[in-house]
């Protein structure tokens, strides 16, 4: 499993509107079927998007990315006329532990938003695995709800949104923010 991590040219808010963070998700959901991997979680940003995937090879995570990323930007280019960049470096990729670590990690990228001020819960941005996770977003989801069971080693969905529930609800209650160092 990865976090994976991808920032706009310059850290520019390229995503600020939701149609881009749509057409986004869409390109998400488009390439997850032309690949074999397992997409966890997510939050897209309005620079930035992070990604919890699982996949059996991390050449297969390349090859989709490759995709995902460079079909994204040549749409969002046309579309806005523009020919500059639009990622600024490559994705980052740090490798994910199954058991506390994962917890963690899918903490982080749901509270991503928070972070940032935007919104006071999850639940408020859309552009975040939260409401799939909750059973909230029925139609065109994104995440494989059954693989994000077994890699959290949850007896099934509702034990898994129990605990990101509270989870969620320590991590708020101790404002916990930033990176965290490991």
């Amino acid at each position: 499993m990865f976090h994976l991590t991808h920032r706009c040219h310059n850290r520019a808010f390229l995503l600020k509107f939701a149609c881009d963070r749509n057409a986004y998700r869409c390109k998400l959901r488009e390439q997850l079927r032309e690949h074999e991997l397992w997409l966890l979680d997510y939050c897209v940003t309005c620079n930035h998007v992070h990604l919890l995937v699982d996949a059996p090879e991390r050449g297969e995570i390349s090859a989709w990315m490759q995709r995902v990323a460079g079909e994204f930007a040549r749409a969002y280019n046309r579309r806005k006329g523009r020919s500059n960049a639009f990622w600024g470096d490559n994705y980052h990729a740090t490798l994910v532990e199954e058991g506390s670590y994962l917890w963690r990690c899918l903490c982080y990228i749901e509270l991503n938003m928070v972070r940032a001020g935007v919104v006071s819960h999850p639940r408020e941005w859309e552009w975040v695995g939260y409401r799939e996770i909750m059973g909230q977003r029925k139609r065109n989801r994104l995440l494989d709800l059954d693989r994000l069971c077994w890699r959290l080693a949850t007896e099934d969905l509702e034990a898994a949104q129990k605990h990101l529930e509270a989870s969620l609800a320590q991590a708020l209650a101790g404002e916990r923010g930033g990176r965290e160092p490991c």
